[in-house]
């Protein structure tokens, strides 16, 4: 298909059969041609549809009215968290 595309280009114009034998740029000017006529328009399409198909939310694991539960709070620093895991560890200890 490439092939018969670039010989009716070289074949739509006296000038641009005359330029095929001598000037390699002639190449050049086929493909910007191309691509500009074929290639990406192609793309464009193929990339909108990818766009219109991504889908706007996600859907969530939590009811949408649900309200989201805190996590554990965060200690500061390596000494913070030693005291936490001692103060939690003492009352798992007295409720046995």
């Amino acid at each position: 298909m490439l092939h018969s595309n670039f010989v009716g280009f070289v074949q739509s114009s006296p000038e641009l059969t005359a330029r095929y034998s001598s000037d390699p740029k002639l190449i050049e000017d086929f493909w910007k041609a191309f691509s500009s006529g074929f290639i990406d328009p192609v793309r464009r399409a193929s990339t909108a549809q990818v766009v219109n198909r991504a889908p706007g939310a996600l859907p969530q694991d939590t009811p949408a009215g649900a309200p989201r539960v805190a996590g554990p709070p965060q200690a500061k620093d390596l000494d913070e968290r030693a005291a936490n895991a001692w103060l939690q560890y003492q009352q798992t200890a007295k409720g046995q």
